[in-house]
């Protein structure tokens, strides 16, 4: 079971062959049916709408979960994170990417630091893969696809931080 939390309309997991059940979530979902019906019916993936304090996925369901740039988006970091650790197994795999460091929005309520997210969710996880980076202007990822990864954030300006864990 692999899940995509903030999977947005395109289909995110329906590349992924070998997994038995792929689940989108998002707050979006119902309104990415209403606008892209087709495409969402023939993604081969299950979508599920969420809101801001609850996934409807039962405890220690899923095997894989992974977000991309989505936690930023939410009003309530807490109950998004614990969300997150209820739904995946003991042992499951979190993949994460993190946008640190950037201003508040009206779109993204949220500042992620290191320090939030290591507090509210990756403290009941044991890393394996810890890639932290500045943003490159025109491509945000151009670091870490270079291999320029840093141990902390130096300054105020945004970074990346992409992780592989295990919830333990």
């Amino acid at each position: 079971m692999v899940a995509d939390f903030g999977c947005g309309p395109r289909g995110s997991l329906t590349w992924l062959n070998c997994a038995r059940e792929r689940i989108g979530i998002d707050v979006l979902a119902k309104e990415y049916l209403d606008e892209f019906g087709a495409s969402i019916i023939s993604s081969n993936m299950v979508y599920v709408t969420s809101n801001e304090k609850y996934i409807p996925i039962p405890d220690n369901y899923v095997d894989c979960l992974i977000t991309i740039n989505s936690l930023d988006h939410v009003s309530d970091l807490m109950s998004m994170c614990n969300e997150i650790k209820r739904i995946l197994k003991p042992g499951g795999i979190l993949l994460g990417s993190f946008n640190l460091l950037e201003p508040i929005t009206q779109c993204e309520p949220q500042t992620l630091t290191v320090e939030s997210l290591q507090e509210k969710l990756l403290c009941d996880f044991e890393m394996q893969s810890y890639r932290l980076a500045r943003m490159g202007d025109k491509d945000i990822y151009i670091n870490v696809r270079n291999g320029i990864i840093m141990k902390e954030c130096c300054e105020n300006s945004p970074h990346v931080l992409w992780i592989r864990a295990t919830k333990k």
